[in-house]
């Protein structure tokens, strides 16, 4: 089969075989892109029963739109046989994920919470798996769980389409289908088997995961069976100690012999996975938020200097294999407000906190700093050092060891020693501190106050690769934000990064923040490359999984995969209203429920723009135009004049039949740019609102050469659609390079 052409199929290699067929890699020659593609064998196309059982895979499984059920694109026939086209997924099994070593509790968890979610969802639609085990996983290189092989799916008896009459069953008596190890009493009886057979082979799979072995193991298929039926497996916890109690009561239930005593849904085995998920734990891995220390000293215009020294020890545990640090962002969003650390560690999800304390008088600095843990509120360990500047250095990294081995009986694996570099000018070292505290208040002013920063500590340290990272970092927001014309701007942000990277190649977030610059170049083999490079070094960087998901993988519609990178970036970094931002319009795109994530990105972001905006937007696509126009309105008034946000405003009043409101606002963006930049891409929208069709691709067009932010958005958001039914549409990609 290898190397032959299939309709418009070129099959590469085969990748796997199984009861219900074989499957190979193949290349779509109309698409250019890779696909899976399985056969029903040559010798079964007689076989009516089984050709039956493949179609019905096909139709079951292509009835199901979720992010962690494999997509299928189509079922042809062929000289006789049949094939199904679905998505090639990069990535390896759970089965051999597990085989290569124990899952963290945690790992465990996040793919269990996925697996469930799809299972879910197939249950909801009617349809019921009746063959989940390991093989059946799959697990992508970015943790995205997806769930294969619906061969034995059978619709209940809800399904109404007519392809399955009534009575008529994919099990006849006696007919045992399923996987030994991970079937259901009921499957090994030979019974019909619903919903709560996938339960209990869910539960098995997720005891497996948890414990390293098998709920059923046995020397044969025979006695395999019998302990199915008859026997419990050991409480996980007897074999894995670090796993949460709550564990063994779900898969108790999750594999009681008797389905009425399992969970009556999936959703409910959802709800009670979620509640050890919540709690934070010294059983589920080793976790640690860094709160900005206190500024103590006489000069209030040293809380640059506190905040940056909390920082520096939140990127240095950053570096540790084993130990999840929660992003800055939401560690420095509980400043000024009441230090409960339990509240505070329930909310970010972690099992400790580190706070401190800085004095500064002159040459002289005293840091006072706490390990707490969460759960029982008393101190693992605190300590005070009174030093000279000189020191800070050393501080810093004996704050950051010392956290460490307080911890290392928790890691997993062997715990690597927290970053440490060369100790840059004492000077260059405070102003890239201070370029820092200015960046993250993301105004004009502050932008422009962190790169002169950027530019004096590099005068001083010509060496200085973060000092060449925060200037480019400067510029990027200065993009992002719609308050500098990209064309400009990116080369020299470009040319910064990529210096701090020649000076130190260990850098993560500059990987990463050097994919999202490439890819705003269209340079997408680039960008791949630099996001591939960054999440290596930084697995665990919030931001990079974010600009990753919205610059790589949304330009190129691999929207599951998106979910999953900004989803793990939530994880990190719970409470930046950005990224929950993001996550609402990615669970839009994807087909899932997105409201409840809205409401808490605006609640968190109420005077940021971009939260509001990217509300608007899935409101837009759910054709909800007054919500949408009242929400880019609001991101207008909080943007301080950002041309995005009046731009929406504009498209959706056109699209209610307000001209004459949308054409105000055009006159209005052509005013603001004679002062200041606007982007063009926000007069393209209003032009398409008002219908004038020739007017928005032309000045697209010129949005895309000027290399505008929104642009990467073109083929997935909602308010782009308009421009997506027109012919030269496909001309606006092949300037993006983004055919295909």
């Amino acid at each position: 089969m290898t190397g032959r052409t299939v309709s418009h199929f070129q099959i590469l290699e085969k990748i796997g075989e199984g009861g219900m067929g074989e499957v190979y890699k193949a290349r779509d020659i109309t698409l250019d892109r890779l696909v899976a593609i399985k056969f029903l064998p040559p010798e079964a196309t007689r076989d009516s029963e089984r050709r039956r059982r493949f179609l019905q895979e096909a139709r079951a499984a292509s009835a199901l739109n979720h992010p962690n059920i494999i997509t299928i694109h189509e079922i042809a026939e062929i000289d006789g046989g049949y094939f199904i086209v679905m998505e090639y997924v990069h990535g390896r099994t759970l089965g051999a994920v597990i085989a290569a070593g124990k899952l963290s509790v945690e790992q465990a968890l996040s793919y269990a919470g996925q697996a469930a979610d799809a299972l879910a969802k197939a249950h909801a639609a009617g349809i019921t798996h009746r063959d989940i085990k390991p093989a059946n996983i799959m697990i992508t290189a970015t943790g995205l769980v997806k769930v294969l092989d619906f061969g034995l799916a059978k619709l209940t008896a809800s399904e109404t389409s007519g392809e399955t009459a009534p009575g008529d069953s994919l099990t006849q008596p006696g007919m045992v289908l399923g996987t030994a190890a991970y079937m259901s009493p009921e499957q090994a009886e030979g019974k019909p088997a619903g919903a709560r057979s996938d339960i209990f082979s869910f539960g098995a799979v997720l005891y497996e995961m948890i414990t390293g072995r098998r709920a059923f193991q046995r020397e044969s298929v025979a006695a395999m069976l019998v302990a199915v039926m008859r026997e419990d497996p050991p409480p996980p916890r007897t074999l894995t100690p670090a796993a949460p109690a709550v564990l063994d009561e779900v898969l108790a239930r999750c594999l009681a012999k008797d389905p009425a005593r399992r969970y009556a849904s999936m959703e409910e085995v959802k709800a009670a996975l979620a509640a050890p998920a919540r709690a934070p734990t010294r059983d589920a891995g080793p976790s640690i938020a860094v709160l900005p220390f206190t500024n103590l000293s006489a000069d209030k215009e040293q809380e640059y200097f506190s905040d940056g020294l909390a920082e520096e020890i939140l990127n240095a545990l950053s570096q540790v294999r084993g130990l999840r640090v929660m992003a800055r962002a939401s560690s420095f969003s509980f400043r000024g407000r009441e230090q409960d650390v339990r509240k505070i560690g329930r909310e970010l999800n972690v099992a400790t906190i580190l706070e401190g304390s800085v004095r500064r008088a002159g040459n002289r600095v005293r840091i006072t700093v706490q390990l707490v843990d969460v759960l029982e509120g008393y101190q693992l360990w605190s300590e005070r050092y009174d030093r000279e500047m000189t020191d800070i250095f050393a501080i810093q990294d004996e704050i950051s060891q010392t956290v460490v081995d307080k911890l290392r009986v928790q890691l997993v694996g062997k715990a690597q020693e927290a970053a440490r570099r060369t100790a840059p000018n004492l000077e260059a070292y405070q102003l890239l501190l201070k370029g820092r505290y200015e960046y993250y208040r993301y105004s004009p002013e502050s932008l422009a106050q962190s790169m002169q920063c950027a530019r004096r500590a590099i005068a001083l340290d010509a060496g200085y690769a973060e000092a060449y990272e925060l200037f480019g970092m400067a510029h990027y927001a200065q993009i992002i934000f719609g308050l500098a014309d990209p064309a400009l701007v990116l080369p020299e942000a470009t040319l910064a990064v990529r210096r701090a990277l020649d000076l130190d190649d260990s850098l993560g977030e500059a990987h990463g923040l050097l994919g999202a610059l490439s890819a705003l170049t269209y340079d997408w083999n680039e960008s791949r490359r630099q996001f591939s490079r960054g999440l290596e070094l930084s697995p665990t960087s919030a931001m990079t999984l974010l600009r990753y998901a919205v610059f790589y993988l949304f330009p190129w519609r691999r929207l599951e995969e998106g979910l999953s990178a900004i989803a793990r970036s939530v994880e990190l970094d719970p409470v930046r209203p950005l990224t929950q931002a993001y996550y609402a319009v990615a669970l839009h795109l994807t087909g899932n429920e997105w409201s409840e994530v809205a409401r808490r990105a605006q609640d968190l972001g109420a005077n940021l723009w971009l939260s509001h905006y990217m509300v608007a937007e899935c409101c837009f696509g759910e054709g909800n135009f007054e919500e949408a126009s009242r929400l880019a309105k609001l991101a207008w008034e909080t943007s301080g004049g950002v041309g995005w946000a009046l731009g929406l405003y504009g498209l959706t009043e056109g699209m209610v039949g307000l001209k004459q409101r949308a054409r105000e606002v055009l006159d209005q963006l052509r005013e603001i740019s004679r002062s200041r930049y606007v982007a063009t891409h926000s007069l393209a929208m209003v032009h398409l609102g008002l219908g004038e069709r020739d007017l928005a691709f032309e000045t697209l067009e010129r949005a895309i050469d000027r290399h505008e932010v929104a642009v990467s958005f073109l083929r997935v958001m909602p308010s782009f659609a308009g421009f997506r039914s027109d012919p030269r549409y496909q001309s606006l990609l092949r300037k993006m390079r983004l055919e295909g």
